[in-house]
Parts: C-alpha cells; sequence; structure tokens
C-alpha cells in the first residue's frame, strides 16, 4: 500500500529526513536514527550526496506524493520539492521498495576552506565545499589521513580570499603540498617565495588580485559562490524583506533586534551557519557551545547553509559586512551595500569584487544609505560569463549539472 522507488535526480536540497532500521517498512521515512553505520548498511549500499526521487504511493487515492531527497553520509535524507501527480496504478498488497544501482561515490579531493573542522561554519568559505559537492566530488581536510583522494600530494583551496602567507601557513600544516587555487582572492599581502614555488592559480575572484600576481590573461576571473544558482537546486525562500548580515567577527557585538533597529532591516541573518561536512568536521563541543552562544546574545538560531542561501535569494534587499553576502545577492539578483559598522574586514577583496563587477564602491551603516548606493552604482554591476570559471576547476567535472553548464549555448551572465 505504500510503494517506495528512488532514482537519481536532481542536486541539491532542504529538510532533513532520516531512514529507520527497516527500509521496506511504511515507516522508511519516518525520523529515526539508522542503528549502523552507513557504510555498513545492507542490502542497499546508499551513498553520500546521491540524490534520489522518491515517490510515495498513497493508500486509497488517485495521486502520489513526489519529493526530491538527497542521501548524506548519515543516511540524512534532504528533501527539496514536494508534487502531488495523478497515478492510474493500483497499490500492492504489500509495502515495497526498488532501487537501481546507485551512482558511483563522490571522488574525495584533499581541500581547505576556512572553519572546515567545525560544525557551524563561516557562511562564505561553506560555499566552496557546497560547489565541489555540486561539482561531484567531496572535500577531506588535508590532514585526514583516513580517506583515499584523487589529488595525493595536491590541496585544493576553491573560495575565499586564501592568496596569502599569513592565512596558510597556520591552518596547513602540511606546506609541502602543492596548491591548488581556484576563484580565491588577494587579501593584501603576500605568498612568500617558498609558497609560491608550490602554487597553481586556475582562476581568481577579480581583476586586483589578476594584476597583483601578474597572472596570464586566460586565468579566468569569477568567485565560486556565484555559481550556486546555477549548480545548487536552493529554492528562494520568497519573504521579500530587508536583511542585515554582519562580519563573521561582528556578529556577536549587537542583538539582532539592537543591530535590525541601528540599520533599519527587517532580520538579521547570521554567516555562522550549520553545515555537516561529515569528513572534516572535529570540533563539534565548539560548535555546540557557539550554538548557545548565538542563540543567547542574538535571539535567533543559526541558520542552515540552505536556510541562509534561501533568505539571501528571497530578500528585498541584502545590507552586507560578509563580502559572500554580497556575493550570494548578486548572484540571484538581488539589491545589496556595503555594510560598515566601525569594521571593515580585508578591503582588498571588496575592491576586488566591485572591479569585477565593474562599480565603484562605497561602504553604508544604514539601508536608506545603502539603497541610495545601489540606485546610484551598485545596480549597474554585471557578472561576467561564468563558464571559464567553471572550466577552470583543476578536475574533471563528475556530476551531470555541471557538464551540462560547460555545454550551454548561452553566457552562463545575469545582470544585478
Amino acid at each position: 500500500m505504500v510503494d517506495i522507488r528512488y532514482r537519481p535526480y536532481g542536486v541539491l536540497c532542504h529538510e532533513y529526513w532520516i531512514l529507520s532500521s527497516r527500509v521496506a517498512s511504511k515507516r522508511a521515512l519516518r525520523r529515526a536514527v539508522l542503528p549502523v553505520p552507513w557504510r555498513d548498511f545492507d542490502p542497499i549500499r546508499f551513498h553520500a550526496n546521491t540524490p534520489y526521487l522518491c515517490s510515495h504511493q498513497l493508500p486509497m487515492a488517485e495521486s502520489a506524493c513526489t519529493s526530491i531527497y538527497t542521501i548524506s553520509r548519515g543516511l540524512t535524507l534532504k528533501r527539496s520539492m514536494r508534487t502531488i501527480l495523478p497515478v492510474n496504478s493500483q497499490s500492492n498488497d504489500t509495502d515495497t521498495m526498488t532501487l537501481p544501482t546507485p551512482l558511483q561515490e563522490p571522488a574525495r579531493l584533499q581541500g581547505y576552506y576556512f572553519s572546515q573542522e567545525f560544525r557551524i561554519k563561516n557562511l562564505g568559505d561553506a560555499l566552496g565545499a557546497v560547489v565541489v559537492n555540486a561539482l561531484g566530488y567531496q572535500l577531506v581536510a588535508p590532514d585526514n589521513t583516513a580517506e583515499k583522494v584523487c589529488n595525493p600530494g595536491r590541496c585544493l583551496l576553491p573560495i575565499g580570499s586564501t592568496l596569502d602567507s599569513s592565512f596558510i601557513r597556520p591552518r596547513l600544516k602540511r606546506v609541502d603540498q602543492r596548491l591548488d587555487f581556484w576563484g580565491c582572492g588577494w587579501r593584501g599581502n603576500w605568498l612568500d617565495a617558498e609558497l609560491l614555488e608550490k602554487v597553481r592559480i586556475h582562476a581568481v575572484r577579480g581583476p586586483i588580485t589578476h594584476r597583483r600576481f601578474n597572472l596570464e590573461s586566460d586565468v579566468p576571473l569569477g568567485d565560486p559562490g556565484l555559481l550556486v544558482p546555477w549548480l545548487c537546486e536552493i529554492v528562494p525562500n520568497e519573504h521579500g524583506r530587508t536583511i542585515i548580515i554582519p562580519h563573521f567577527k561582528r556578529t556577536y557585538n549587537l542583538s539582532a533586534p539592537e543591530r535590525c533597529a541601528r540599520t533599519g532591516c527587517d532580520l538579521l541573518l547570521p554567516t555562522q551557519v550549520q553545515f555537516e561536512d561529515a569528513p572534516n568536521v572535529q570540533r563539534k563541543v565548539r560548535s555546540r557551545l557557539e550554538t548557545m552562544y548565538g542563540r543567547t546574545l542574538l535571539s535567533i538560531d543559526s541558520p542552515t547553509l540552505e536556510e541562509a542561501v534561501a533568505q539571501i535569494a528571497g530578500a528585498s534587499f541584502i545590507l552586507t559586512g560578509s563580502l559572500h553576502g554580497a556575493i550570494l545577492a548578486q548572484a540571484y539578483g538581488v539589491p545589496w551595500a556595503a555594510y560598515y559598522d566601525g569594521y571593515v574586514d580585508t578591503l582588498p577583496k571588496w575592491y576586488d569584487f566591485a572591479a569585477y563587477l565593474g562599480i565603484d564602491l562605497d561602504f553604508v551603516r544604514n539601508r536608506v544609505e545603502g539603497e541610495r548606493w545601489w540606485a546610484t552604482y551598485g545596480r549597474f554591476g554585471k557578472i561576467r560569463d561564468l563558464r571559464p570559471l567553471l572550466a577552470a576547476f583543476p578536475h574533471e567535472i563528475r556530476s551531470e549539472v555541471g557538464q551540462r553548464l560547460l555545454g550551454q549555448s548561452l553566457p552562463l551572465a545575469m545582470a544585478g
């Protein structure tokens, strides 16, 4: 009476569901923890980040509920959409579940992004892992020797203002590795001579970084965060309100109501987001403490990464101290302005992105000033063709959506 079938479909999804221990039961999709590790689950070998279409035939009804799910590493199902479809088949007397052979398990790449080891991560940096996942790979921390990787001896840095020795050396213990930078930006400092010998730059965020490192003209420009709307099926939360996004280091300086009152925005979105990157999360205690700390000081909970992106995509205006708040807003066509509350993190990265868009940048203190700047300057910013950035990814693109985007006949560009 309940017919559940799975087939590969989709890319990235939202709501969390957990498989029960009896897959072929009516409670196959109830909220319950599987009592065995995902690798030991038998007879079906589910694969992390593999999308499936789940169709539930409703008993005594001429319709079916269809949802798209993705199975994560902890056998968590993420649901992205739900539709009602007519069916003509009759219900079976017994519950059934049929699954084809799942897609191959995502290849693993050694890579690093800021806050990788925490469950509570910085939104902008975690986007690097999301984009890499959407291209068919899973990032594994460079010091994680338990996982077999397809880029041994190398480390991919897929996002962020990381082209700086003072950033790399304290965070990467094994500086003997070759470093692949893709879509990263300049922080205002330099890579020392020893690191420069080990670096290959495949793409950079903007023209300032390009000039500072004297790169060849064929090295493409663009931030991987701009690819999120094209690679990830995150449905915008069409709330239509204005959002203030403080910088990661300034989130807890003021409560959400106080910061909203000062800036004239409707709601605060912290850049501290929940994102389960299972192979790399090592500091769960700190993550739990930070979750409670944020809830106490901000009066709001930390959103999941998908929820944060959906809120930005559905806003009417974004006032942001986080560069990737601006990058996501630009990618989804949402008006934005750079926020100054007495602190700006790494001015060069802001001017680099503004130069990429072809606009003059000013920092503002509130929504009214921000909307004025947007109307005068910001709305003229343009995203360039993103296919060269995608093609410059230093490994073979394994996902269908990535390969399809590379073959698009129209430029992957979106006006601000």
